[in-house]
């Protein structure tokens, strides 16, 4: 029977991963999260700067607190004005949109390293007996799981699965809010959660959301460790965003154009590098999770087999 890998453990090893390959991890920022967020960065200042989007904001603004007699005797410009805006939105939209899946080359990325590098440590498995084995006796040991450019190729192909999933979840989700606030939380959480596993058990789709839940219901754990990233790297981009608009302002350096795409991209690469690192354990608890429920089926398979054979 596999152990179940403590918190301190999970911590460890995931510190273990990402210290032994904390420059492909590096090099995984430089050629994903970089143009990326590049790509963000400038999309966000040029809505910012669109006279449409603009004109919007200020109506917005103009008419904010005003009663509904007031409201219908200018509805014919509010809607000219929302429709301007919502024609020029849409492709910056589409363009963000298509820039955050490619950022899930990043994540996918981590969790192939991770997957491989841990098989060689605390999640190596022997599956004819179900138990743990750890195959590198010293925790320095640098294992050949691929170059940064192997697991690059790999987030990207992994994205139709990743789209997939998302896709899946999104339908998912919007039900989920019609029923209910509650509900739809839920499937957004544990859609968020489905693409670690879509990449740990390389299938994506409505059979990964619904591992995802068995996951979850058999280890409600395993959300909690996504729940504290999602907290933990929230307030990193909060604090990070905070500190460079405070130095923004003792500079009197204008925030916006180019010093603003430059300091935007700046901080959301390094905030994907503590990210990289929950990442890392969240996968790392995932699989221990995973590998734990194999094994359990294996367990109960062979001994019915075992009595079968008995019998």
């Amino acid at each position: 029977m596999i152990d179940k890998l403590s918190f301190t453990e999970i911590i460890g090893e995931a510190a273990r991963i990402f210290r032994l390959h904390f420059a492909k991890i590096i090099l995984l920022v430089l050629l994903i999260v970089l143009p990326v967020s590049l790509l963000q960065s400038w999309i966000m200042d040029v809505i910012q700067k669109d006279n449409s989007i603009v004109m919007f904001q200020e109506t917005f603004r103009k008419y904010e607190g005003s009663t509904e007699e007031e409201l219908n005797a200018a509805s014919e410009e509010i809607y000219s004005v929302i429709n301007e805006a919502a024609s020029r939105l849409m492709p910056y939209t589409l363009v963000y949109l298509l820039a955050y899946v490619l950022s899930l080359a990043f994540t996918a990325a981590v969790i192939r390293l991770t997957f491989d590098e841990g098989r060689h440590g605390a999640l190596s498995l022997n599956y004819k007996y179900g138990d743990i084995t750890v195959i590198n006796e010293h925790s320095e040991e640098l294992h050949d799981v691929g170059s940064a450019v192997d697991y690059l190729t790999v987030g990207i192909k992994a994205l139709p699965r990743l789209a997939l999933t998302m896709i899946v979840v999104i339908a998912l989700t919007f039900l989920g809010f019609m029923l209910f606030l509650v509900p739809g939380l839920i499937i957004a959480l544990l859609g968020s959660l489905a693409i670690y596993t879509t990449v740990i058990i390389n299938r994506g789709g409505f059979k990964t959301v619904a591992a995802t839940v068995r996951i979850v219901f058999a280890h409600p754990a395993a959300l909690l460790y996504y729940v504290a990233r999602l907290a933990i790297s929230s307030l990193l981009s909060w604090a990070v965003s905070m500190g460079a608009s405070g130095l923004f302002l003792l500079t009197g350096i204008e925030v916006s154009g180019a010093p603003a795409i430059i300091a935007n991209t700046v901080i959301l690469s390094l905030v994907s590098l503590p990210v990289a690192f929950l990442d890392v354990a969240v996968t790392v608890a995932l699989i221990n999770r995973i590998d734990k429920m194999k094994s359990a089926h294996l367990l109960s398979f062979n001994e019915k087999n075992d009595a079968d054979a008995d019998s």
